[in-house]
Formats: structure tokens, C-alpha cells, sequence
């Protein structure tokens, strides 16, 4: 773990979510929202269980991910993309006017199309996890498995993707003076796709309630004074293009923001809402009837 201090805001920033959950296990205080959070609120036992399940997997969503996944396949189908392939030769359709000046027997080729896949897009998405206590566990589930389809759908349309997940939040009341994210990779560029390693992070109430709420409790009382109170740490901040977290990961083309944005519009129809970040993608055009 590295915290670092940005302008007025203060970053924790992780190399991997073994990180974080070590972290947290040390910091979190018995006495304090890490450790006392109902099963209700959280969807975890204890910080020790929300660790095991970080690092473990979760497969609770699995079922809902599918679902969701299915019916954006339905739309999307499996996506091919035309791709040129060339052969140099004595012969063919077309002259190399380098290779013939130069005297090359192979100055000839011919040129075809071979259906297959490929990358046509690198697309890095970055995902706040800051909810207030209103917030349903079921619907932080749901739309932290619409995220996971989202990802899934967009490897499936030969895109490459990478995802950083932030929790962004504000200082509680007072006299603001920043604001406090912690931001660790789901999955860097060029890695595989790895649905069951992000599936806590993305979609888990204790990533928020308990882990990120016990590297606070660990993190000094300057700290804990400007984001803590009795119930829960900082207000949801929402992220925005340009911000602290998303200048640090190298700009996001996807960054889906905590509840300040627009959880319910993922909830009440993730497939729909799938396809919509898709389109606007590039990477699904919507049948015209």
C-alpha cells in the first residue's frame, strides 16, 4: 500500500487486491464500522471473511452475470471482423514497384480476406464503488455483475480492455480540504479477462463496507478524523473525466461512478444497459426493423 497526496486529495494506491485485503485486515478496529457492520449491510461476516473472499473468489453473481451475459448475446452474436492477408510471390494481382526496382523475383501479391477476430479498440474503464448506507447490497450485486458483462461483451467483440476499480468519497461536513480514493487494477492491458478474480471487487457490499472502511480505520487519526464518523467513511464523491482518479489511471473511456451516478438506470435493466455502453463503444449497432 502507498499513500500518496495529490494536490488536497490523498490516494491509497495498491499493486494488487492481495494488497488491499492484507492492508485491511491489519488496520480494521474491532470496535469500529469495519468489524461491527451487520451481515445485512455488508453481505460478509467479517473483515477476515470479506479478505478470504477477495482473495478466494466470490461466486455468488455467477448465475446473474450468465443471465445478463446471455441476453446481451443475444443482440451482440458472435462479432467477425474481416481481415486482410497478403502473399508475396513470382506472381500475382498486384505489382511491388520497391520490390521490382530492387530486382526481386517475389515482387508479385495477391491480397484475401480471412474471417476472424480481432482487436479493434483498447478501452479502459474505471469503476467507483462509494455507496451510502441507503443502498441495497442486492443492487450493488447487480450492478457490479452488469459491469462484469459489460467487460465480458466487449472481450467478446475482440475489444481489449482494462479496469481499474476507485472508491471515491468526500470528507464528511465541516470544512472540506480534498477528497480520498483508493484505487487498485482489476485488470491491467494485455492481461486475460479473469471473471471470477473481479467479481468482489465489482460487485461486493464488504469491498466497500468492510475493507475499504478498515483501511481508514488504519490510516492515522488525520485521517480518520476528515473522512470517519460512527456509521461510515467520506460521502460518495462520484468520479468525473479529469478528476484525481481518473488523471492517475490515464484517462478512462468508461467511468462508471458510484451512487452519485446513475446506478438505478444498471439495475433496472443491466442487459439493456450493456448493450447502450456497447453502442456508444462502437461496438454494437442496434438492429433497424
Amino acid at each position: 500500500m502507498r499513500t500518496e497526496k495529490i494536490g488536497k486529495d490523498i490516494v491509497f494506491k495498491f499493486d494488487g487486491f492481495s494488497d488491499l485485503g492484507d492492508n485491511a485486515l491489519r488496520s480494521s478496529n474491532p470496535a469500529k464500522p469495519s468489524a461491527t457492520g451487520s451481515k445485512k449491510f455488508t453481505e460478509s461476516d467479517s473483515v477476515g471473511d470479506s479478505h478470504k473472499l477477495l482473495v478466494q473468489g466470490w461466486d455468488k453473481p455467477t448465475e446473474e452475470i450468465a443471465r445478463i451475459t446471455e441476453r446481451v448475446r443475444e443482440q451482440v452474436g458472435e462479432v467477425v471482423s474481416p481481415i486482410i492477408q497478403f502473399y508475396n510471390g513470382t506472381v500475382g494481382t498486384r505489382l511491388d514497384v520497391g520490390l521490382f526496382t530492387a530486382g526481386d523475383p517475389n515482387c508479385f501479391y495477391s491480397f484475401y480476406e480471412e474471417e476472424g477476430r480481432r482487436s479493434e479498440r483498447f478501452v479502459r474503464i474505471l469503476v467507483d464503488s462509494a455507496f451510502s448506507c441507503g443502498v441495497p447490497t442486492e443492487d450493488i450485486i447487480t450492478r457490479g455483475g452488469a459491469i462484469i458483462a459489460l467487460c465480458d461483451a466487449l472481450n467478446l467483440c475482440g475489444y481489449s480492455t482494462e479496469v481499474w476499480s476507485t472508491i471515491a468519497v468526500a470528507e464528511n461536513g465541516g470544512r472540506p480540504q480534498g477528497n480520498l480514493y483508493t484505487l487498485v487494477p482489476v485488470q491491467v492491458a494485455g492481461q486475460p479477462w479473469d471473471t471470477r478474480s473481479a467479481i468482489f471487487p465489482l460487485s461486493h457490499p464488504s469491498y466497500l463496507r468492510r475493507l475499504h472502511f478498515a483501511l481508514v480505520e488504519g490510516a492515522g487519526k488525520a485521517i480518520e478524523d476528515r473522512f470517519g464518523d460512527d456509521r461510515s467513511y467520506g460521502r460518495p464523491l462520484g468520479i468525473t473525466k479529469g478528476d484525481t482518479a481518473d488523471t492517475l489511471v490515464g484517462g478512462a473511456d468508461i467511468l462508471l461512478t458510484g451512487q452519485v451516478g446513475n446506478i438505478k438506470d444498471i439495475t433496472r435493466d443491466p442487459a439493456k444497459w450493456v448493450l447502450s455502453q456497447l453502442e456508444q463503444c462502437g461496438a454494437y449497432v442496434p438492429q433497424q426493423f
